[in-house]
């Protein structure tokens, strides 16, 4: 029994009715539920892939955990729906096709998802040799920051100097000490700014840096994000791979259908009910473009053209002039 309510939450979870699949006599009951199960695994490394990468960045851990609660439960979300809409076979045709344009975009996404997802997992398996190379990084950061600061305040640093050797050789105390002054003022604006950005360098956990430095130079970081893509199209390859044949799937086609159908019907009856109250004109019903409303796979065809000489002899009883036929 416990079994059996496990794996009516388990294939609920995916959107999937588990009475109907029972009802229907189904054997791909235990392949949704192993989908519903990847899907729950792909849940929590959303849930650990978002804490990780917040975690860099704030260092509060609620604010961690509310942010990687909504995130992974957003992913989730996107995820399931993207799981519901995979059809091999639209509303209102008798036949799909393995491959279509909505399939490819809806599993484009999915592999999209899970490769965002897998950058924070990467740089957390390889945390040991990434912060060494961080470490590398700030040193760099700080040293280029120190020369480039350096440069900038060197020449009015320089200009003060000359002006001070001036002052002192003409004997001037005043702007003497006026001069030094100014330069001791230089000196420590330069000092501070070197400070301030190295304590920013410092703070800073360079997410970005991490992930292009695991991209560029190790490749279990390729292997890592390559397994994660497979995790996150299992469950889309597991549900897609089910026939359109399947009792389940007619059913639950059929059951879907009807209730387009009826909308529709309701929707045309309401239209010529507007007209002829609002208007008082009857006979006026929705124009269709296609042959299999409201699924529209089929578009009605054009008319055919006829001939120019067809056109005039239409309108010659219309007492039209010889000279305008």
């Amino acid at each position: 029994m416990r079994m059996k309510i496990t794996k009516r939450f388990m294939v609920g979870m995916i959107g999937i009715d588990y009475d109907e699949l029972r009802r229907s006599a189904d054997k791909n009951l235990d392949r949704f539920h192993w989908a519903a199960i990847f899907v729950a695994v792909i849940l929590m490394l959303s849930l650990f892939s978002v804490y990780y990468a917040f975690e860099l960045m704030f260092h509060k851990w609620y604010v961690q955990f509310l942010l990687s609660l909504f995130f992974s439960l957003m992913f989730g979300i996107i995820y399931v729906l993207l799981l519901q809409t995979i059809s091999k076979k639209p509303l209102g045709q008798k036949q799909g096709r393995w491959f279509n344009v909505p399939n490819l975009l809806r599993g484009g996404f999915i592999l999209f998802i899970g490769f965002l997802l897998s950058k924070p997992v990467e740089i957390f398996i390889l945390s040991m040799p990434l912060d060494k190379d961080i470490a590398r990084y700030r040193q760099e950061l700080n040293i280029s920051f120190e020369q480039q600061t350096k440069k900038i305040y060197a020449a009015d640093i320089a200009r003060l100097q000359m002006r001070q050797s001036i002052a002192k050789n003409l004997g001037n105390e005043d702007d003497l000490q006026q001069l030094s002054v100014r330069i001791r003022a230089l000196e420590l604006q330069q000092s501070r700014a070197i400070q301030n950005a190295s304590a920013r360098i410092s703070g800073s956990p360079f997410f970005l840096e991490r992930v292009r430095l695991a991209a560029k130079h190790y490749r279990s970081s390729w292997v890592i994000c390559l397994v994660i893509l497979i995790l996150f199209f299992t469950p889309a390859l597991l549900v897609y791979t089910v026939s359109s044949n399947n009792r389940y799937y007619i059913g639950k086609n059929e059951a879907e259908e009807a209730l387009v159908m009826t909308h529709y019907l309701r929707f045309r009856d309401l239209y010529t009910k507007n007209f002829l109250e609002r208007y008082n004109l009857s006979g006026i019903s929705f124009y269709e473009t296609h042959t299999d409303p409201p699924f529209r796979n089929h578009r009605t065809k054009a008319p055919g053209c006829d001939s120019q000489k067809d056109f005039f002899n239409r309108f010659r009883n219309y007492g039209l002039p010889e000279r305008i036929l």
